[in-house]
């Protein structure tokens, strides 16, 4: 059986139209309607019926399309299986990681890793923190890499990060109370400190704005141009404070929580 056979009806199984299919798979259509003609003659049964122009599936069809969908994932799994053995990795493992581990954090501890364990295949999946522990306990994810604790799973924090006001450039001669009366606050961005912060920030300064900004890197491109500040771990900004396209500003009106590199 022919794998492009049984994506081609994937496809038109879906849409219910062999037109769109050639199109969507840039085939022709006597391609398309060949590949299924294919299909059904090495199964044996009609997977289409054909009234004028239109095509629908039959139930034979509708009950192949689960399977199909399993015969190719397993197929290109066994590809990339292969094909990770023809480069010489032994193992493979998958690691979920939240979207500011994955930019700001990971690569300083994945370069040693790589060179470490060379015959090891890393595949890094990026997904939100609060979906790292569905990963694990589905067992897409080998591995975790949060910004907060995982449940259901052993987890231990391994980097503890102090948490700043970042600022817009220039503003970090500003008193506190200006500052929160000129700019607008960007919250949300991270998972575990908002809660704990937010309500002391605003009874502290009366009237403060805010805006709900939940991507860190999104948060960082407002404050750079001066669309608000935020309270964002250090090792996030740093970089841009270093080229002072962000300020930091010393906050001591209470203590700050620290934020928590997580591995599970």
């Amino acid at each position: 059986m022919d794998m492009k056979w049984v994506e081609t009806f994937l496809v038109a199984a879906k849409h219910e139209n062999f037109r769109k299919t050639s199109e969507l798979l840039f085939l022709s259509q006597p391609t398309v309607t060949a590949h299924i003609k294919h299909l059904e003659r090495e199964l044996g049964i009609s997977f289409f019926k054909r009234s004028g122009r239109h095509v629908y599936l039959t139930e034979a069809g509708r009950r192949f399309v689960p399977h199909a969908e399993k015969l190719v994932e397993s197929y290109y799994d066994e590809v990339q299986t292969l094909e990770s053995f023809k480069q010489g990795f032994q193992r493979k493992i998958t690691v979920a990681v939240a979207p500011y581990i994955a930019s700001a954090i990971l690569p300083r501890f994945l370069s040693s890793f790589l060179h470490r364990y060379p015959k090891i295949e890393v595949m890094i999946n990026v997904v939100k923190s609060m979906e790292i522990s569905s990963e694990l306990e589905s067992g897409r994810a080998d591995g975790g890499l949060s910004r907060m604790p995982v449940s259901h799973t052993i987890c231990k924090s391994i980097l503890q990060d102090s948490v700043i006001l970042a600022v817009p450039p220039s503003s970090k001669n500003e008193s506190l109370f200006s500052l929160f009366h000129q700019h607008r606050l960007l919250i949300n961005n991270h998972p575990f400190y908002w809660e704990e912060i937010l309500p002391s920030i605003q009874q502290t300064y009366k009237g403060v704005k805010t805006m709900v900004v939940n991507q860190v890197e999104i948060t960082k491109r407002f404050i750079k141009e001066g669309l608000g500040m935020s309270f964002l771990p250090f090792s996030v900004v740093e970089g841009e404070v270093k080229k002072g396209k962000i300020d930091a500003v010393p906050f001591s009106t209470f203590p700050l929580p620290a934020s928590n590199l997580y591995v599970a």
